[in-house]
């Protein structure tokens, strides 16, 4: 019982402290392209920068191929997440009336939605990358979070799709 809850506390708060170190290595990392030979295929936490700025963290377990697919002109909403919520911005910006349909007939069905979606995984693929290696799913999770609440990327709302 409360053991369990104790050690878990410990674990979480042991967490905690890493979040801002993990934040500054993230911020020291290099700025790096989509296909660059420094993004391997190991677990971290990411963040797609443009002029500078940070807009959308993501974490992932395999880097090389999670960026890839952000950008992959096949990619589908499930995997060029950051690219769909900005295509969706972009089309609440033109009026288009999204409403009534889900994310896959937005995709396939919507020719002017389709057209802004294939723009935005154009511009995700010219969009720097910097990267911070984290093995722990926890840890993942938890400064996925505080990565982008700290750096106030606009894109990540953790909303449930």
């Amino acid at each position: 019982g409360s053991s369990t809850m104790t050690d878990g506390r410990t674990r979480f708060s042991d967490l905690v402290s890493q979040l801002d170190p993990l934040l500054k290595q993230l911020q020291a990392s290099p700025p790096m392209a989509r296909l660059d030979d420094g993004l391997e295929n190991v677990p971290g936490v990411y963040v797609f920068y443009e002029d500078g700025q940070p807009l959308y963290v993501g974490r992932t377990n395999t880097v090389r191929k999670r960026i890839q697919g952000h950008t992959r002109k096949s990619s589908g909403h499930n995997s060029a997440t950051f690219a769909f919520i900005l295509a969706r911005k972009k089309a609440e910006a033109l009026n288009l009336d999204l409403s009534g349909y889900t994310r896959t007939q937005l995709e396939k069905e919507y020719q002017r939605f389709s057209e802004l979606f294939a723009e935005a995984k154009r511009e995700v693929s010219e969009m720097a990358v910097r990267f911070v290696l984290i093995e722990d799913p926890c840890t993942q999770s938890v400064f996925e979070l505080y990565a982008a609440m700290v750096l106030e990327t606009e894109h990540n709302d953790f909303d449930n799709h």
